[in-house]
């Protein structure tokens, strides 16, 4: 198992900060770097229409994780 975490805000004056973290089985961790994942804001290669796409599966394998967990916190 891979722990992967990520957080998105941009400070108080634009909303809250979101963390999130998700458990990835070592097969899902496969499927994700056939996709050419290599940060949760970029891919290996491809254009603007392969990584919505792309993005699409992603959200697709995370929904398979064992274990995803999301908090917010405001200013």
């Amino acid at each position: 198992m891979i722990l992967g975490i990520d957080e998105a805000g941009r400070g108080a004056v634009v909303g809250p900060l979101v963390i999130a973290g998700v458990w990835w089985s070592t097969q899902n961790v496969a499927r994700l770097r056939k996709l050419g994942v290599q940060d949760s804001k970029a891919f290996k290669g491809g254009h603007v229409e392969a990584d919505e796409a792309r993005r699409a599966t992603c959200c697709t394998i995370a929904a398979e994780a064992p274990d995803t967990v999301v908090r917010a916190a405001s200013a």
